[in-house]
């Protein structure tokens, strides 16, 4: 806090940093006081304006889930809209049964809503 636009590192405890200015760092983390162009929700409603699934983990600690509801309930001029949380699922896409889960929800929402003509 106090830092405004300084450039500062957020040090994701799997060995990985994510630069950024303070502001958006607090911004992503819910500080409606620092509130910037870094947020999805804020261009959204918009520009967005195709069918659209929203796809969570529901273990993510870096994006919580309430990110995702939050997404989904921004999507005012999508067409069709889902919210689809996978159970277990952490942050980071990782082979095995995160990939796996991913991938078969999302084919299975592309074939319900998007069936070849």
């Amino acid at each position: 806090s106090g830092r405004s636009n300084e450039l500062v590192a957020y040090d994701f405890t799997l060995g990985r940093t994510l630069p950024m200015s303070a502001r958006s760092f607090l911004s992503f983390w819910g500080d409606p006081a620092t509130e910037s162009n870094a947020s999805t929700t804020k261009f959204i409603e918009t520009a967005v304006t195709v069918p659209t699934l929203v796809i969570h983990g529901t273990e993510d600690k870096v994006a919580l889930p309430k990110n995702a509801e939050e997404i989904y309930h921004a999507l005012k001029n999508a067409p069709l809209k889902d919210i689809v949380l996978v159970e277990g699922a952490s942050h980071y896409l990782s082979s095995g049964w995160i990939a796996e889960a991913y991938g078969q929800r999302i084919a299975g929402w592309v074939a319900k809503n998007m069936p070849l003509r």
